[in-house]
């Protein structure tokens, strides 16, 4: 429908303030906090909730935001894992780091959760449908375009029947639909990051005592890395993340390829040794890509609408919900002050942005073979042993945060470059996923 077009007068049309296309935690939080703030918002979101999701571990960053939502003491109920920290190592053996969330710089809330995310999301979209906002679930959004001041969203229920949603502003929550940007084509793979997760979930992992016993675990290869995440009643989801192509051509199948890495990572064979899987193994794309504009004519993305970034540091569902709460409170911003909206929304783009790009960053660092060099190997130089609490505050969510914090990732950064061309450290062998 061109610009300016009119609607025929017969079709049914919900006008609305906000219509956010998703229910995931990027849309449920926007909706929640849109509805909560008195506009007039609606949810669509084409599944049925709950539903099965993987992206368990939270971050102490998240804290914050589920108690802006009012879901902690309810998330808490559920059984959630508390986390306190983080164990990274080599998968060949080597003696791992603990991160502990208290001692970032600057520290963090202490602890986070390992949940089960089809409950948590339940609970998130619930508790948006409770503030207010018109949730409609198994209600897919087909297409959508500009009229005048307004979108015009087509959408399709399960039983086929479609109806119209007149917004000022759109949300796009999509996730990895990516809505926005396959209809603009703007979305855009990161090269040499097409890497893919197989994941199952266990039981009878056995866990450390005490504040430890929630930690998530990272085991490191040259070519990818594995999970041990504790989830509620006693189970433990276990993944591996490698490129696509090497898991296609170490001619096994998914199962095969994860019980394979657990079975030659020393780190974990033992660990898993009398574990049993109950649950099937799932294959899914990590594909990270870019999309863009993240604001244009009053419709912004949010979440892994925007980006998909590479799982390592469990920051999915942080960016998502963070995405979400500064979605609304610039939307909140744009409907009380229109004539200051393209400001406000550009704003919050460059500042979306730049939080991607410093994750981003820290990302590619990860997957530079010194990263474990100089991380897992301690030192008595100052300047070394002052690089732990930044990159714990990386693993709290914590970014970019204080001018301090940039720094000491800069000089991290810089030491890596150092290592590289000097080997200022020892350097580990790490061995690959598919060795056998």
């Amino acid at each position: 429908m061109p610009s300016g077009a009119t609607l025929p007068w017969k079709m049914d049309v919900r006008s609305c303030d906000v219509l956010v296309i998703g229910g995931g935690p990027a849309g449920s939080t926007a909706g929640h906090l849109l509805a909560r703030a008195g506009h007039d918002t609606v949810v669509v979101e084409r599944e049925d909730f709950p539903r099965f999701h993987i992206g368990e571990s939270l971050l102490p960053a998240n804290v914050a935001l589920i108690e802006r939502l009012g879901v902690r003491d309810e998330i808490e109920r559920l059984g959630g894992v508390p986390k306190f920290g983080a164990r990274i190592t080599s998968a060949r053996g080597e003696p791992p780091i603990r991160i502990r969330f208290s001692d970032g710089l600057p520290p963090s809330p202490p602890r986070a959760l390992q949940v089960v995310r089809a409950t948590f999301d339940d609970i998130l979209l619930r508790a948006a449908a409770r503030a207010g906002a018109e949730v409609r679930e198994r209600c897919e959004a087909e297409r959508t375009e500009r009229d005048g001041e307004s979108w015009i969203t087509h959408v399709k229920d399960d039983a086929g029947r479609t109806s119209t949603i007149r917004a000022r502003y759109l949300v796009d929550a999509s996730g990895r639909d990516t809505f926005l940007a396959r209809a603009r084509r703007s979305k855009e793979m990161a090269r040499g990051h097409r890497r893919v997760a197989a994941y199952a979930h266990f039981r009878g992992v056995p866990r450390a005592d005490g504040e430890e016993s929630g930690d998530i675990q990272l085991a490191v290869r040259e070519d990818g890395w594995l999970w041990v995440i504790p989830l509620a009643c006693g189970s433990t989801s276990v993944g591996l993340v490698v490129q696509s192509e090497a898991l296609r051509s170490a001619g096994r199948t998914p199962e095969e390829s994860l019980e394979h890495a657990i079975a030659h990572t020393p780190a974990l064979r033992d660990l898993l040794a009398e574990a049993e899987r109950i649950s099937p193994t799932h294959v899914t794309s990590n594909y990270s890509y870019h999309c863009g504009p993240l604001a244009r004519e009053g419709a912004v993305q949010v979440g892994d609408a925007i980006a998909f970034l590479d799982p390592v540091f469990s920051t999915g569902v942080w960016l998502a919900m963070q995405g979400g709460a500064s979605a609304a409170d610039a939307l909140d911003a744009c409907l009380a002050r229109p004539e200051r909206a393209a400001g406000l929304l550009e704003s919050w783009s460059r500042q979306q942005a730049e939080r991607n790009a410093y994750y981003w960053r820290l990302i590619e660092a990860f997957y530079r073979p010194e990263f474990l060099d100089v991380l897992l190997q301690p030192s008595q130089a100052p300047f070394l042993r002052s690089l732990v609490p930044a990159m714990t505050s990386v693993f709290a969510g914590l970014g970019p945060g204080p001018v301090r914090l940039r720094a000491r990732l800069r000089l991290f950064e810089f030491i890596l470059e150092m290592h590289r061309r000097f080997e200022i450290r020892p350097r580990l062998a790490l061995g690959s996923v598919f060795d056998a």
